[in-house]
């Protein structure tokens, strides 16, 4: 599928919209038979919410596709070149250095903090 130029979905979800509210309205202010106040609650109305969200929301979907599609694409070109995510091999690597540092941790004994300043107690009166 091909995609859509910016400015012609911008055209495209304005002139649904639109058409949208203008149905919603008829709803409002005619009568209409039940065929069509069924048409309107269950069809009109949630793409007239859809469109308004999708247009008020344009710049941040557009970076969270642009992210993810990066994310994935990096993500099946290292599962091709070394048959597991990089991510997946960073992870195992930083547990594993964890281990390590807990491990190393146990055998020393505790030394007091060198940011903390140790003072005497307080002389008893």
């Amino acid at each position: 599928m091909k995609a859509v130029a910016a400015g012609r979905q911008r055209k495209l979800q304005r002139n649904v919209h639109l058409l949208a509210g203008v149905l919603l309205l008829g709803y409002v202010y005619a009568p209409a038979p039940s065929r069509v106040q069924e048409l309107v609650r269950f069809l009109v109305f949630p793409l007239l919410v859809a469109t308004g969200v999708a247009m008020w929301q344009a710049p941040r979907i557009r970076r969270l596709r642009k992210s993810a599609g990066s994310r994935l694409h990096t993500r099946s070109r290292a599962r091709s070149l070394f048959g597991r995510s990089t991510a997946d091999t960073a992870s195992t690597a930083r547990r594993a250095a964890a281990l390590s540092r807990v491990s190393s941790f146990e055998d020393q004994a505790p030394t007091p903090s060198p940011l903390r300043r140790q003072h005497p107690p307080p002389a008893r009166a």
